[in-house]
């Protein structure tokens, strides 16, 4: 059984902004619930909550890069390797939308909310990240190095 991914209802507007609206920076929910979850594991933001909006389904994280962000990020956080298997895929995605919802507040904090165009700081924040000496994904996977 597929468990489908929270959004965090109190970043709806700003996830609408961020993947519908004219300028948006994502085409769709799942890469800014990803960039998101990056964020949020890179910079120690895990944050829990019970609310949530519209559900993204699984079936849209299934490509390969998708799949070791879960993968990575999870087993990053738990220590264990078993977190990849299909019987803790509920406790993988919760990991996953947590640290999503630290990202997207990361994002409202330094971003959104800041004065100026909000694009191009969001826009700034990922080259700044793709570019950096060490990657969101070689910070992942340094826990088992």
């Amino acid at each position: 059984m597929s468990v489908d991914v929270r959004r965090p209802r109190q970043y709806e507007e700003m996830l609408k902004k961020l993947c519908q609206e004219d300028g948006r920076i994502f085409t769709t929910y799942k890469d800014a619930l990803v960039f998101a979850a990056c964020l949020g594991f890179n910079r120690e933001r895990r944050v829990s909550f019970d609310k949530d909006s519209d559900r993204v389904r699984m079936e849209v994280f299934r490509g390969e890069y998708d799949a070791a962000i879960f993968h990575c990020i999870g087993i990053a956080h738990t220590l264990d390797p078993t977190i990849m298997g299909s019987a803790r895929e509920a406790e993988r995605i919760k990991i996953f939308e947590e640290y999503a919802c630290g990202g997207l507040e990361i994002i409202e904090a330094e971003v959104y909310a800041a004065s100026g165009q909000w694009e191009q700081t969001l826009l700034a924040m990922i080259v700044k990240q793709a570019k950096g000496e060490v990657s969101v994904l070689d910070d992942i996977t340094s826990a088992f190095a």
